[in-house]
């Protein structure tokens, strides 16, 4: 949903060249609108809506009008991607970073897309290439991202270092504190997973995910009455969950 968000507000429908060395894009250029801009504004606001449907009608009226618009693409990606329809999602972010090659928020975009996709390692290149430009504004994003991206392929030590470079950025951003619990976890500390656990829940609100994590970081420190509040709010929380039900297979008491 960041992701999303970051992407529909940020992308811009110039080419992204500039001088040559500056990797500002299309971030450092000024914005002309043209006649595709109104669909493209309206497939945002339906698909902010949830009315999908409608959206991608005005996002391929857009792309008629100018088949290589930055953003129409953008968009149009990010509805095919709620769709399911993978190939043409890629095929319209890859159009849309050859018109806008700089920006950092369809490149964060295109990361997460190529992550989900199973594809890490070239998900953590669009990531990395978001964070060359000086005027992104949330890198703690792409940084989070790309950590997360790390984790799931199973190579937690770098992982870490872009949550902690996210942190480094935003001491307060809840998704990489979150990940820093989670991987300190992983990693088998369990103090250092408790201190971001409990720095995350001041600021964002807890998951199933992460009270199940309360619960087994509790009991491997020997707190058990922690463990049974965790254990308590996740059972009144979500108590469909799968994590309830992985902490009934675990025989808590």
């Amino acid at each position: 949903l960041a992701a999303l968000g970051l992407a529909l507000t940020g992308c811009q429908s110039l080419p992204g060249g500039g001088p040559e060395g500056d990797e500002t894009g299309s971030l450092g250029v000024e914005q002309q609108a043209g006649p595709a801009d109104t669909y493209v504004d309206l497939a945002i606001g339906y698909l902010q809506e949830g009315d999908v449907a409608t959206a991608l009608k005005r996002a391929k009226y857009a792309l008629e009008l100018d088949p290589n618009h930055a953003k129409g693409n953008g968009v149009i990606a990010l509805i095919y991607e709620r769709l399911g329809e993978d190939s043409l999602a890629a095929k319209h972010y890859q159009a849309s970073l050859r018109r806008d090659p700089r920006n950092p928020y369809m490149l964060n975009a295109y990361g997460a897309f190529l992550c989900s996709q199973g594809d890490y390692d070239q998900a953590v290149q669009q990531y990395d290439k978001a964070l060359e430009n000086p005027l992104y504004s949330t890198p703690e994003v792409a940084l989070t991202n790309a950590g997360i991206c790390l984790r799931l392929a199973g190579d937690l030590s770098r992982a870490e270092s872009y949550f902690r470079r996210a942190l480094e950025r935003e001491n307060r951003f809840p998704q990489a504190l979150a990940q820093m619990a989670l991987v300190s976890q992983d990693r088998g500390n369990s103090l250092s997973a408790r201190a971001y656990l409990e720095r995350y829940l001041a600021v964002g609100p807890p998951s199933a995910e992460l009270l199940w994590l309360g619960v087994r970081v509790e009991r491997q420190l020997g707190d058990n009455k922690a463990a049974d509040l965790y254990a308590k709010r996740l059972l009144e929380t979500y108590p469909d969950s799968q994590e309830v039900q992985l902490m009934q297979e675990s025989n808590y008491r």
